[in-house]
């Protein structure tokens, strides 16, 4: 891999990992200070859940890129 390579992967991983532990905040806020209602508290539940999918997943990912880039010398 090229040095451009690898950051633009680097990049494109934080970004994936940054938003997803946006979305993770932003539900839980919502969620505590939010309609105490059940729909609105239903609705901010599962968005919290995709938040913190998506930032295991993408911290997966990341863990894995490090792990590749250490094996291989770079």
């Amino acid at each position: 891999m090229k040095q451009e390579e690898i950051k633009k992967t680097r990049k494109d991983l934080f970004i994936h990992f940054f938003i997803g532990v946006g979305i993770f905040i932003t539900a839980i806020l919502f969620h505590r200070l939010g309609s105490k209602r059940s729909t609105p508290q239903t609705l901010w539940f599962f968005v919290g859940v995709l938040g913190s999918i998506l930032t295991v997943y993408a911290g997966n990912r990341l863990l894995k890129f490090y792990k590749f880039l250490k094996n291989n010398n770079y």
